[in-house]
């Protein structure tokens, strides 16, 4: 990933986005930035809480593991 000061190009974040979504980089641009930006904020509040259910799993399937012992 191209990085430019810190932050990743927003070419890669739109590729990124479109593949998500199934969508065209041109159906992106039809859409209105709002949009874009409550979804964006939504898909990232979404992997936000499936990172954290991957790791209560993890935590959970060590436990049982060190009882199996």
């Amino acid at each position: 990933m191209a990085v430019r000061r810190g932050k990743p190009d927003a070419l890669l974040d739109e590729v990124a986005f479109c593949a998500r979504l199934g969508w065209t980089w041109t159906q992106l641009q039809e859409q209105p930035a709002w949009f874009v930006e409550r979804m964006n904020v939504y898909l990232e509040a979404v992997d936000d809480e499936a990172e954290r259910a991957r790791r209560r799993g993890e935590e959970e399937l060590k436990q049982k593991m060190g009882l199996m012992r």
